[in-house]
């Protein structure tokens, strides 16, 4: 798993329609992202089970006006997926 808060990936969680498709890197997410509403700082571990259910079979997270997630089976998946998906954000 891993987390931002790029500056791209924060604006596009910031957006009422989070990434819209509108880029290559983009439609490669069209229809496989989740949003979580952010909860503010988290200090509390339920959140954790509200995340696993936002995730659902997904595996890409926008944390709405926070940041980016995504999970793999490996960390090369998780990486590959921030990756492009930062992309799609920074619209390149």
């Amino acid at each position: 798993m891993l987390h931002t808060h790029t500056e791209a990936g924060i604006a596009v969680a910031s957006q009422k329609n989070g990434l819209v498709p509108v880029n290559q890197h983009a439609m490669r997410f069209y229809n496989r992202i989740a949003y979580h509403d952010y909860e503010g700082v988290s200090l509390d571990w339920d959140e954790r089970e509200r995340l696993k259910k936002t995730l659902g079979d997904k595996n890409v997270l926008i944390l709405r006006n926070h940041g980016l997630l995504t999970c793999g089976r490996t960390i090369r998946e998780a990486f590959d997926l921030m990756y492009y998906l930062e992309r799609a954000c920074q619209g390149k």
